[in-house]
């Protein structure tokens, strides 16, 4: 099934800052960065800031995923300049449960790039939490390489 990414309004907006603010807090809590307690607001201070002007952004595409009339997920990139080169920058990748494992995550990702090169972007950089063991091989299916690590000891965990 062929998918399209559509700009995201107020309403789909809400939706993914729910799941993504929810999502991103549990996972910085499953790495040990954060507490329990105040991981949500802290997520939502982070998205926050991130997207002062929503959906509407500049320089951030917030998409949503949409195949046969149905929306099955949302992807967040964005153009950022490190010294004197514009990259892109894949925030969010989110496929609804019922949908995954059907091969929509790499269109998307492909259709990401393809977005990308029309705004005369060669690269697509993006952040994998150490503990999602499917992330890492799921993109560098996709082409991608590593190109650091971050390390932390944490006596509490």
């Amino acid at each position: 099934m062929a998918i399209r990414l559509t700009q995201m309004q107020q309403a789909d907006y809400e939706l993914f800052l729910s799941i993504a603010t929810q999502e991103y807090a549990a996972d910085k809590v499953k790495n040990g960065t954060w507490p329990k307690e105040k991981a949500l607001a802290l997520s939502i201070a982070a998205f926050a800031s991130l997207l002062p002007q929503q959906w509407q952004t500049k320089d951030h595409y917030l998409r949503k995923v949409d195949c046969d009339q149905e929306t099955i997920g949302f992807v967040w990139y964005a153009l950022q300049q490190e010294h004197e080169q514009i990259g892109g920058f894949l925030y969010q990748l989110y496929i609804h449960p019922p949908f995954r494992n059907n091969g929509y995550g790499s269109q998307v990702v492909k259709l990401c790039i393809e977005e990308l090169h029309a705004l005369g972007v060669d690269t697509l950089a993006l952040h994998v939490f150490g503990h999602n063991r499917r992330a890492l091989p799921f993109y560098e299916r996709l082409g991608f390489q590593i190109t650091d690590y971050s390390l932390q000891w944490n006596p509490l965990s």
